[in-house]
């Protein structure tokens, strides 16, 4: 069951400090668990965060929030860059670090690595691309 939360913002307790230290506002983030869910607000780390770059929030999503994100342990980070027509993939290892899985901006179907089964047809996102026709799994190692 989906719940959406229209205008919400994200607590992030950040691990090791007691007190609320960054409130942000994710493009799309979605939530595995529903105990992270309290009225409009969302408390703790979602598990997959999308930003949509744009000319005015580029570099904030690309280090401020990829750095927020790793430390406070968003399972899965994706940034779609309009401009370039391309998807970086950020999926959290073992040592809680960020491994880079793009980018993506010839390949048409990907896969969040959270949902394996969930395939994302980048030609609906980035319709004057000119794609080429492979299975991107085999290129990259499943974390």
């Amino acid at each position: 069951m989906f719940q959406t939360m229209p205008t919400a913002a994200v607590v992030f307790e950040c691990k090791g400090r007691e007190q609320i230290d960054t409130v942000v506002q994710p493009d799309l983030c979605v939530f595995c668990s529903r105990e992270h869910l309290r009225r409009r607000r969302a408390f703790g780390p979602p598990d997959w965060i999308i930003e949509i770059l744009s000319p005015s929030t580029a570099k904030k999503d690309k280090n401020d929030k990829y750095e927020l994100y790793q430390f406070a342990g968003v399972k899965e980070y994706w940034i779609v860059d309009p401009m370039s027509k391309t998807l970086m993939i950020n999926s959290l290892n073992e040592e809680e670090q960020y491994i880079n899985l793009g980018p993506f901006n010839t390949t048409p179907i990907v896969q969040p690595v959270l949902f394996p089964q969930l395939d994302i047809d980048l030609k609906e996102i980035f319709p004057d691309v000119d794609y080429v026709e492979e299975d991107w799994s085999d290129n990259y190692i499943r974390l």
